[in-house]
């Protein structure tokens, strides 16, 4: 599995995202709700290597949400709450 992580985590909405890749690729980020409404749909380009990407999640209402990374081969769900 590719190794993220999200933070900080809780957060006000202003939060990174780190990838450590083993190959360059692309990706696809979706940030929804528990119900499945989506609030943010985003493509990557990943290269090999650590890196860290910005994501703007500020106008979310305070709650839980899900971080989808899909990519080629697998997806990768993380749990994050803005508070």
């Amino acid at each position: 599995a590719l190794p993220i992580a999200v933070y900080p985590n809780p957060g006000n909405g202003d939060v990174h995202l780190h990838i450590q890749a083993v190959a360059s690729e692309n990706a696809m980020i979706t940030v929804s709700d528990l119900n499945g409404k989506v609030f943010m749909l985003q493509q990557l380009d990943i290269v090999e290597g650590e890196q860290d990407f910005p994501l703007n999640l500020t106008s979310l209402a305070k709650g839980v949400y899900v971080l989808e990374l899909s990519k080629s081969d697998e997806t990768i769900h993380q749990k994050l709450i803005i508070q």
